[in-house]
């Protein structure tokens, strides 16, 4: 079928649709891009500077009726309508990202979760579908909008992706758990940033925000296709939702000149596919990413709705360490890491992880205390990590851990406690490379926070440490315990390590 064959064969299937079809979009305009591909592959320049430099708003600032609001719904309706062999195509564009089985195009399961290029990654990727979008919708000047939830904010399901329902929205998901679609406010720890824009080492931030929000936010946040990440990017939110976690990687760079990009060859130069609006191959790396005003002709507004800076001080409750605290942190973070990591313990646990709370016992041998103590004044390296491995799900996650550290009680505990360290979030485990659901894992926390703060104050215990972990739903709302009847995760082993 020729190109104007196929265009004319979708816009008549267009006006036919019903589950498909426009009718949510607000008098969106039903044009459709040019469906033509090319085998080609097409290079971006490494640097270029944008005559027109678009702004991506908040959704929370924006109406069923914003023209970005507008463009993006028509886009969804018209790319769905497109076959799968089609590079522009909704399921094509899903592909990239993940799938079961092996689509009819080239280009497929390429999300990069838990390796160095997880930020870098889905900033081409987002990059090429904003311009698929554009083309899709016929509005030259869309802008993909990001999803600012924010812990001390609005933090639900944006009106304009569950009203109204299925059969006249093109940007609803049926799939998405009940919260989601009801409008239920995310519980504040799971969109909450603070701990991962704490961190001054691109990768360990890279880490941090990969657990908080980003997987949060894919399960138990919004669930359903979002859940696993064959089917993540079926649901519309999760563009926006990705756009707010490139919006972060730019407030963490805003912070000073401390906080920089890497530098290193593989991650300025390792080379990535994907598909232009055309359906035509392009090629994108690291150093044609760095700056998205100049590169790639994007910048993010302001959060209140108002400023158009990457500036602002994003909001969070995570506990602020008092001066005393703050100077026993800042003088260990300013050391030079260690050369090799020093395992100060190492425990076999065989934790059951399931709806209600529970706390293990780390000891610390005697002939590392030393090493230790060492470590709050002048010893080397310049972390202290929580490594949680081997954690394996015995079922569909439904629910993440927040986890602290000599936690007195966990009733009633909230996440700006201090002895809170962040998150132990399950979404990573889904992926289709990590055998199923059922693939150890290792999640790595920052201790040094809660070290210092307990430490200034006479109450770190260098005998043993207590880990607990509590169980959240995916909305404040949610009773984890009516959630998780059983065991949803285990964890084999936790270990204390000095870097």
């Amino acid at each position: 079928m020729g190109d104007m064959d196929r265009r004319d064969f979708l816009l008549a299937a267009l006006s036919g649709l019903g589950g498909l079809g426009l009718a949510g979009c607000a008098d969106g305009p039903g044009v459709l891009g040019a469906l033509g591909r090319r085998a080609d592959l097409v290079d971006v320049p490494a640097q270029k500077i944008c005559a027109n430099v678009r702004t991506r708003k908040n959704i929370f600032c924006l109406s069923a009726s914003s023209p970005d609001v507008v463009s993006y719904c028509t886009a969804v309706a018209v790319m769905k309508a497109r076959p799968a062999s089609d590079p522009t195509s909704w399921q094509a564009q899903r592909a990239i990202h993940g799938i079961f089985g092996t689509p009819p195009t080239s280009i497929y399961n390429q999300c990069q979760h838990g390796t160095a290029f997880f930020l870098s990654w889905h900033r081409m990727y987002l990059y090429w579908f904003e311009r698929i979008v554009r083309a899709a919708s016929g509005d030259s000047n869309f802008a993909l909008p990001y999803w600012g939830y924010s812990p001390t904010g609005a933090r639900n399901l944006p009106a304009p992706f569950r009203v109204p329902a299925a059969n006249t929205n093109p940007l609803y998901d049926a799939t998405r758990n009940f919260s989601s679609n009801n409008g239920d406010p995310m519980h504040p720890s799971l969109v909450d940033p603070g701990v991962a824009l704490g961190e001054t080492a691109f990768y360990d931030f890279q880490d941090e925000l990969e657990s908080t929000p980003h997987s949060a936010v894919h399960t138990p946040g919004v669930d359903g296709n979002m859940g696993m990440v064959p089917t993540a990017a079926l649901d519309p939110i999760f563009y926006l939702h990705h756009a707010q976690i490139d919006r972060l990687w730019g407030v963490w760079l805003a912070q000073g000149n401390a906080y920089t990009n890497p530098t290193d060859a593989p991650w300025l130069t390792t080379v990535f596919q994907f598909y232009n609006e055309s359906g035509a191959v392009v090629n994108m790396t690291g150093a044609q990413i760095v700056n998205t005003a100049n590169q790639l002709c994007y910048q993010y507004a302001s959060p209140s709705c108002a400023v158009v800076s990457d500036t602002d001080v994003e909001a969070s409750q995570i506990f602020r360490l008092d001066a005393r605290s703050a100077a026993v942190a800042g003088s260990i973070g300013s050391r030079a890491p260690r050369a090799a990591p020093f395992t100060v313990a190492e425990e076999q646990v065989s934790l059951a992880l399931g709806g209600t709370p529970v706390t293990v016992s780390v000891p610390i041998p005697a002939a590392t205390r030393d090493e230790l103590r060492a470590f709050a004044d002048a010893g080397a390296g310049n972390r202290f990590s929580l490594l949680l491995e081997d954690v394996m799900l015995a079922r569909d996650p439904v629910l993440y851990y927040e986890v602290y550290v000599n936690l007195p009680d966990a009733k009633g505990v909230q996440y700006t406690s201090p002895q809170y360290v962040g998150n132990l979030t399950l979404f990573g485990l889904t992926m289709p490379n990590a055998h199923e659901m059922h693939a150890g894992h290792v999640r790595r926390l920052n201790l040094l926070r809660v070290y210092a703060y307990q430490r200034s104050r006479g109450e770190w215990k260098d005998d043993a440490v207590q880990v607990t972990f509590v169980p959240r739903g995916g909305s404040e709302n949610d009773d984890p315990a009516r959630l998780v009847a059983g065991v949803q995760a285990t964890i084999g082993r936790i270990t204390l390590q000095l870097r």
